[in-house]
């Protein structure tokens, strides 16, 4: 994968295949992932972009992001090229205990989740309700997306087909295993019968042991502190912050509370829409307020700027002075 750390100068929106097929150019990678099997994953036909302002750097950022939109995974196969699968099962290798070293681990309990969450600018959106909760970091394809839940509920149908038994199983050695792959151990004596994990961790010692790891958390699943949705929330007030900068602002949607020439350095703000609290000449460097904008109360102050004298009336005119 260190091929796809390559950066991404350049992302024409369009679909997930599509996204994939550029990323892969960029990387000079082969993707052996069909246009029939893209069409299978979620969310295959929404047009997703990159937005202006994102942490979208490198090929491997938008593989990521794209494979969360799709419910997928990617890995390199065998012959070297970029392979994408749906992250419920699809084929499973039986591991026997004939093959295994004692102890196996196996979790009491099968992971299934009920309910999936995510933010986008600001916004939580929710799929499904339940206590195994999958919360997905906040993805910048989503941003350009009208209907954010409807991704979100594509995802979550894909997700919930997603059941597996969390293990730890030491093997001979198979080098065919790959991470992704889905293992059936048999024989383990389990009541509920032969669990079915899909392999997170493989680790291998050379001359040694080949050690499987389904990993989760067994009955209570992590679920996000109060705090960590605090900072999810501040992050994407910062990309907002962010656009303010290099973009413009609805107007209509903002409510001025102090406004100085310090926080505009450019560009015009309808005085319809705002109501000035404090105005006056400090506040005011150049340009003009439309004098329906302005409303002169009793207290108004005004400072001479000149005195008229008789002097100043020699000479002229009755209709002159007037």
């Amino acid at each position: 994968m260190i091929k796809f750390k390559a950066a991404m100068p350049t992302v024409t929106p369009g679909t997930p295949e599509s996204l994939i097929t550029q990323a892969c150019a960029v990387a000079g990678v082969t993707l052996t992932t069909t246009h029939a099997v893209f069409e299978t994953f979620a969310n295959h036909a929404i047009i997703f972009a990159r937005p202006a302002l994102s942490k979208i750097y490198t090929c491997v950022d938008l593989i990521m992001c794209v494979c969360q939109a799709t419910a997928t995974f990617a890995k390199i196969d065998r012959l070297g090229g970029l392979e994408i699968l749906p992250v419920h099962k699809s084929v499973d290798r039986i591991v026997p205990a004939s093959t295994r070293f004692a102890p196996t681990h196996v979790s009491d309990a099968a992971i299934q989740y009920d309910k999936l969450t995510t933010i986008s600018l600001g916004v939580e959106y929710v799929s499904g309700a339940g206590d195994s909760v999958m919360e997905l970091d906040m993805n910048p394809l989503f941003e350009g997306v009208a209907n954010v839940q409807a991704v979100l509920d594509a995802i979550y149908a894909e997700v919930t087909q997603m059941v597996y038994t969390p293990f730890t199983a030491s093997i001979i050695g198979d080098p065919s295993l790959q991470a992704g792959d889905w293992v059936t151990l048999t024989d383990t004596g389990k009541i509920t019968g032969d669990p079915t994990g899909i392999l997170t961790h493989i680790k291998w010692k050379f001359r040694g042991r080949e050690e499987l790891v389904s990993s989760g958390q067994d009955v209570v699943l992590k679920q996000a502190t109060q705090v960590e949705k605090e900072l999810n929330s501040i992050n994407a007030s910062l990309i907002t912050a962010d656009r303010m900068i290099t973009g413009t602002l609805d107007a209509s949607k903002v409510t001025v509370t102090h406004l100085d020439a310090a926080s505009i350095e450019s560009g015009t703000i309808d005085a319809s829409v705002i109501d000035v609290i404090n105005l006056n000449a400090d506040n005011i460097t150049s340009g003009t307020i439309a004098a329906e904008h302005v409303i002169i109360g009793a207290g108004t102050q005004y400072e001479a700027l000149s005195y008229l004298t008789w002097n100043d009336y020699l000479g002229k005119t009755w209709t002159e002075v007037i």
